[in-house]
């Protein structure tokens, strides 16, 4: 093998790149102590990097359409890859003995990973997983240690013989473990074991599959879990991304698994849930012992427990179930074999609660379950509605004149995909149900996401590519009372002013329930919402808005304004998202953000990202899992007054940029100031601050 051996004069930008190029035919590259500067460094096929103790590349190491290449260490403690290695087309890979931000890849083939350290930094967003996989097969995990605040070991679409163990992972803010939940094609022969998970406030292990994947085979084996919110979450849901149909998992063993919760628990449970029409197949539970905090009181054990087949799959998804350590349902073959479920205080639920459709059952030295007739159809669901007249309603649109009415009579309208969007182009039209939401019902059927969903938005045309619901294209257009759900985006405002979206239910879309672009004086005001895949309400390039009096649950986020200065966010209640509940990203200064609440969010609150003069004033946060505010990538002018702080646990307030913050004169939950639930970062200013609370909402 040829051998380029680098020396201390060699220390300087391109020097490593230089010698990988001249490894034409493969080679080893062996790079003594220091720090060298690498930038984004791409292995050719057959090179192998090796890497002194002391040793420390800064930069990320790239291998696209190779084989065969190697990054190796002296140890986790020794040697480090400060960017890690992203992985893309590659046959044959091999990783040792040191530590970076993060391992990915997509279409990799063979690999072995030892002794790797990979943190992502505890800050409060996350940075990714620091373990994700596309397309993978025979993988090879030991030895590992992984911490991230986004899920850290996760095989998201398509896997095959893949084994992580003798590992350790923490999770923090997401799943350690997660086969999910871009799950598409097959997964199978998967073993995680020996390992330990640590700190989680999501499931401990996750397997998923809503957008049509197949997932067998699976063995995860003596493993160790301290203070984590549930340990197990297995779904199979029908939120179809890529309109694939329903996937399918089976034959799932779970053997030997001990841990509690404390902190991170919440007393949601664990969950097995499959479909009316398909059903989780063969799971093992075998000498599972767990104990959970308990604490929860005896009412939500009669409580139904609603389908939500085409939500993001999370552990939380369903509220906090009946039992407080197993609810399974729609389950064929369940084995329950030496598991014990205990709590620390006493919880009014059952330890295990199966649903009468979980068949083939077999319980071995276990609690009794207890067993709860099947719910009537649609039971926790929303009304089922007549089926409306798609073509006249479509006609109805097409007729309308300017400044006219078009009256949704009560129904259940399913607008095929090649029949999308409908399009509200005629000024002052108005399209609003004749008796509310919970009658009129329009939604898309087969809606598919694609690459430039996220693109701006300006005609039908581009708008019926990417499955869009209602596409409004003319000023003055109102359009309320009315349930959407369905599409990629539900509502479009694409370049219009003075338009209404208001007194709606959003129920599901597979990005955003309203996106605008280029519009001016938008009121987007009283509508419900709840399973956007993404963001609820995104504004891009937007002015003189105002999103006001909306309910936001079960989203991931609720408002994201690009680019959109001078814009009001007022009177909303953000629910326990699962990102943030008002992200304003460069661009987006003079916002105001008013009398909001943002309750039991698991990420910020209001993150702001280099925008200027942004005022937040009059808001509650409390119970937010991370910062309630937070100042990023250089903000500037960001002034808080007359909020409340308390409850939470992150910080109330984070800054992470050079200028001070100006939050003088809020509540801190305390007449003591910040403290105890109300932290804030360094350059905060805080004094004077309330004595009494301002606000409660």
């Amino acid at each position: 093998m040829k051998e380029i051996l680098l020396s201390e004069a060699d220390n300087r930008p391109g020097a490593v790149q230089a010698a990988v190029d001249s490894l034409a035919g493969g080679g080893q590259i062996v790079i003594p102590p220091g720090r060298w500067p690498v930038g984004d460094l791409r292995l050719g096929s057959g090179v192998r990097l090796r890497l002194a103790s002391n040793c420390t590349l800064e930069g990320a190491v790239m291998a696209e359409d190779v084989a065969d290449v190697a990054v190796v260490g002296e140890g986790m403690d020794a040697s480090v890859v400060t960017g890690g290695l992203h992985l893309r087309q590659v046959r044959g890979v091999e990783c040792a003995g040191w530590s970076g931000r993060a391992v990915a890849g997509n279409h990799v083939s063979g690999g072995q990973f030892r002794g790797l350290r990979l943190h992502q930094p505890p800050q409060r967003q996350g940075e990714g997983s620091v373990v994700w996989f596309r397309w993978c097969r025979d993988l090879h995990w030991a030895d590992c240690d992984l911490e991230s605040n986004d899920d850290v070991f996760c095989l998201k679409r398509a896997a095959e013989n893949v084994t992580l163990t003798r590992s350790r992972l923490c999770g923090r803010l997401a799943a350690p473990f997660k086969i999910g939940t871009e799950t598409d094609g097959l997964f199978r022969d998967i073993a995680f074991t020996d390992s330990v998970i640590e700190r989680s406030d999501r499931a401990a292990i996750s397997l998923e599959s809503v957008d049509g994947a197949e997932v067998r085979d699976v063995r995860i084996e003596r493993i160790r879990m301290d203070d984590v919110n549930a340990p197990l979450f297995i779904r199979l849901g029908d939120r179809d991304r890529y309109a694939r149909g329903l996937g399918d998992i089976h034959d799932i063993l779970i053997a030997d698994v001990e841990g509690f919760g404390e902190t991170m628990d919440e007393g949601f449970g664990s969950c097995i849930s499959g479909l009316p029409q398909r059903a989780v197949r063969n799971v093992v539970l075998r000498d599972i012992r767990f104990v959970s905090r308990g604490g929860q009181g005896a009412e939500l054990a009669g409580r139904a427990v609603p389908e939500r087949a085409e939500l993001y799959p999370e552990f939380d998804m369903f509220g906090r179930l009946p039992a407080h350590g197993l609810y399974a349902r729609h389950v064929r073959g369940l084995r329950l074999e030496r598991v014990s479920w205990t709590t620390r205080r006493p919880d009014g639920r059952p330890a295990i609660v199966l649903e009468a459709d979980v068949r083939d059952v077999e319980i071995i030295d276990a609690p009794a379950p207890q067993v709860r007739p099947a719910p009537p159809a649609g039971a926790g669901e929303r009304e089922s509605l007549p089926a409306g007249d798609v073509d006249a309603l479509l006609a109805a649109v097409a007729a309308a004149k300017a400044g006219g009415t078009v009256i949704v009579e009560p129904g259940d309208y399913a607008i095929p995909r090649e029949r999308l969007p409908i399009v509200l182009d005629r000024p002052g039209l108005v399209l609003r149900s004749r008796e509310g939401p919970q009658r009129a019902h329009v939604r898309a059927v087969g809606a598919r996401e694609n690459d430039a969903q996220y693109r701006p938005v300006v005609t039908p045309e581009l708008a019926r590519q990417i499955d869009t619901l209602l596409f409004i294209a003319a000023d003055g257009v109102k359009v309320s009372g009315l349930t959407l759900s369905g599409a990629v985006y539900n509502v479009y405002v694409a370049g219009a002013a003075d338009c209404e979206v208001a007194g709606n239910c959003f129920d599901f879309s597979k990005c955003y329930h309203v996106c605008a672009c280029d519009a001016k004086r938008l009121v987007v005001a009283d509508n419900r919402s709840r399973a956007a895949l993404n963001n609820s309400i995104t504004l891009q390039r937007c002015r003189e808005c105002v999103v006001r009096g909306n309910t936001f649950e079960e989203d991931p986020g609720a408002v994201r304004l690009r680019q959109s200065p001078g814009n009001l966010i007022a009177a909303n209640r953000m629910l326990a998202v699962s990102w943030h509940g008002v992200m304003l990203e460069p661009g987006s200064h003079d916002s105001r953000i008013e009398g909001n609440l943002f309750a039991d969010g698991r990420l910020t609150g209001v993150q702001v990202r280099g925008c200027d003069g942004v005022r937040i004033t009059g808001n509650e946060f409390r119970g937010q899992k991370t910062e309630s505010v937070l100042a990023d990538r250089g903000s500037r002018g960001l002034r808080l007054r007359g909020n409340s702080f308390h409850d939470n646990r992150g910080l109330a307030v984070g800054n992470e940029t050079p200028h001070a913050v100006d939050a003088a004169g809020n509540w801190w939950g305390r007449p003591e100031g910040p403290g105890g639930g109300a932290e804030v970062d360094a350059n905060v200013i805080v004094e004077p601050w309330l004595t009494d609370c301002p606000v409660r909402l």
